[in-house]
């Protein structure tokens, strides 16, 4: 987790409220989400259901204004066409991912399918969009993909492209590297990001209620100090012999205990946060993937908001930013949006897809300097309609930690965990 600003923590001296550590695992680590809504099988985005499906490249992913072919053998030559082919290593379910070449030609139709399974894409480029990259005659084609949310961990794929320039050529079939799925929540209401480069990109979502879902504040739980605390307790009692269940956040020398015992819990298990999150927290925005924190990298290049319930009605904020560039000889993190409602995905702006400057060092989450993708409203009907935003509504939730604070010593102990 990253360091975070906790001054404004110290004036919310509230009345002590006694939380105890258990020892119940969170349900369903693997997939804390609801997955219970129906695909779509015409985008190819999901199959219905939890019926995990993977005999076609429709049932991986789909593609926005893109031809599928359900038989026949993908189109293929023998030209050398496709260089550079590059696509996220980690996708999760519901999300998206941004596949890039580049060729010596134009091109004019590509072919996208997965590795072993029937079916493919045909995807048509803009002839008249400006396709060169920096001098010389090099082009640069990028191909967006949303993946299914039925797609579960243990299918990892591998996507195969060909290509026909615009003098006709037929390229030979290039393949990625293996792609790994991470699992993550869908529910009625899921927001995902994603991102090409290994830099620290966070995902925020405003709440109706004025909520900021974001790393720091991962749910609109009461009191996420004493949620982490009882986290930090089910560690404990998962990876050491010490029993915490009489732990109490309250008491300070519980922290003190409880510290030791963490520093015996390996930091991988801090990846559990969003799980253990999701299994406790029913109502509301849960943030149960985040990736890459304070340049911590873990390649899953990801970031998940999962809604277990259906959201409130109201109007919702998307936003993304660079918290910290974490490779200066990359160039600036491209990044990808998706907002998938009732198992249906949802365009909000044309602005879900985009890149950070190359020389953007990040913002240290500034709200000025996020990047605004755009917003949307929920009515009671349980309709969701895009709306214009002109502004940024992020302005002003910098100082974010308006929560509970129950017992003033365990901050210290906090900034610890969230230093991990």
């Amino acid at each position: 987790m990253k360091t975070i600003r906790l001054s404004v923590l110290f004036g919310f001296m509230l009345s002590l409220m006694l939380v105890s550590c258990g020892k119940d695992d969170p349900a369903n680590n693997d997939n804390p989400g609801n997955n219970d809504n129906p695909g779509n099988n015409d985008n190819g985005g999901n199959n219905g259901g939890n019926t995990n499906t993977t005999k076609a490249t429709s049932n991986f992913f789909f593609i926005e204004n893109a031809t599928y072919h359900d038989a026949g053998d993908m189109p293929q030559g023998d030209a050398s066409l496709i260089n550079d082919l590059n696509v996220n290593k980690t996708v999760i379910n519901g999300g998206s991912t941004i596949i890039s070449f580049t060729s010596s030609e134009m091109i004019k139709t590509a072919y996208v399918a997965v590795q072993g399974v029937s079916g493919y894409y045909r995807y048509d480029f803009d002839e008249n969009a400006d396709y060169e990259l920096r001098s010389g005659k090099t082009y640069l084609y990028e191909i967006i993909l949303f993946i299914s949310q039925q797609l579960m961990k243990d299918n990892d794929f591998v996507i195969t492209i060909s290509c026909v320039a615009r003098n006709g050529q037929q390229s030979r079939p290039e393949n990625t590297e293996d792609i790994k799925v991470v699992e993550v929540g869908t529910g009625s209401l899921q927001v995902s990001l994603s991102w090409d480069q290994l830099d620290d990109v966070d995902l925020h979502l405003l709440e109706p209620s004025g909520n900021h879902i974001f790393y720091g504040n991962r749910s609109n739980s009461d009191d996420f100090y004493a949620m982490w605390f009882e986290f930090g307790c089910y560690l404990v009692n998962k990876y050491t012999s010490y029993d915490a269940s009489s732990l109490s956040y309250d008491n300070y020398k519980d922290w003190d205990t409880l510290d030791y015992y963490l520093e015996n819990v390996p930091d991988s298990a801090y990846n559990e946060y969003g799980a253990f999150l999701a299994s406790r927290v029913k109502t509301g925005g849960i943030l149960d993937l985040d990736s890459n924190a304070a340049c911590g990298i873990d390649g899953i290049n990801n970031e998940n908001i999962t809604y277990n319930d259906n959201p409130a009605p109201g109007r919702y904020y998307v936003a993304v930013d660079l918290f910290k560039k974490c490779d200066y000889s990359k160039p600036g993190a491209k990044y990808s949006v998706t907002v998938n409602y009732k198992g249906q995905p949802v365009t909000i702006s044309g602005k879900q897809s985009g890149q950070f400057d190359e020389y953007d060092s990040g913002s240290n989450d500034s709200p000025s300097q996020y990047h605004i993708i755009g917003g949307f409203d929920i009515d009671v009907s349980g309709s969701i309609k895009a709306v214009t935003v002109t502004d940024n509504p992020f302005n002003g939730y910098d100082d974010y930690y308006g929560v509970s604070i129950r017992n003033a010593p365990a901050n210290a102990k906090f900034k610890k965990f969230l230093k991990k």
